[in-house]
């Protein structure tokens, strides 16, 4: 990346260039100030012009959340604008546009300092980022599968605390097996 640009990423696969990035698996967060920057993923491209946001991929899904300044999303085809504040979720294959949804500016990111916010999040998909940040291994039960998660998560070396923080605020229990937990109602 230029000397003008960060990025950081918890990725599978995070190709970085000048002005152009690729994510597969795994997120980043990027922060470009004099000139845009592109990411591709999920057969889409996100623009950064001269922003600060954040990009999930995932399961065949995109998320992108802005902190500061603008992001073109699919400027091709959704032509949708993101201004601090708004985020969008995105699968593969959608038809029409994501809808766009407010977000907290504070939180875009947050997993880089060890906190994970949810707003109605499928626990699998906080189980995944649990797994992706911090290496805690949360398996889902099918009796939990269609719990959601509301709240801010604290990732630190007690995976205990952290695990114990998700069952309790989504109304489910948490057991430890193995190296992993279990997650059920």
């Amino acid at each position: 990346l230029a000397d003008d640009a960060d990025e950081t990423g918890a990725s599978d696969l995070l190709f970085a260039f000048e002005d152009e990035g690729e994510i597969d698996r795994g997120r980043a967060a990027v922060r470009r100030r004099d000139r845009p920057f592109v990411v591709e993923t999920g057969g889409t491209r996100i623009v950064d012009l001269g922003t600060a946001f954040n990009v999930v991929r995932a399961d065949n899904r995109t998320a992108v959340a802005v902190s500061e300044g603008i992001v073109l999303y699919s400027p091709d085809r959704a032509k949708l604008r993101l201004v601090a504040g708004q985020a969008i979720d995105a699968r593969d294959g959608d038809t029409q546009p994501p809808r766009i949804r407010r977000v907290d500016t504070a939180t875009v990111g947050g997993w880089r300092s060890g906190l994970l916010v949810y707003d109605g999040a499928s626990l699998q998909t906080v189980a995944d980022d649990l797994k992706r940040t911090a290496g805690i291994s949360v398996q889902i039960d099918p009796s939990a599968s269609r719990l959601s998660f509301r709240g801010t998560l604290v990732v630190d070396k007690a995976s205990d605390r952290t695990v114990a923080d998700l069952a309790a605020l989504s109304g489910a229990k948490a057991e430890r097996r193995g190296d992993g937990w279990v997650v059920s109602r």
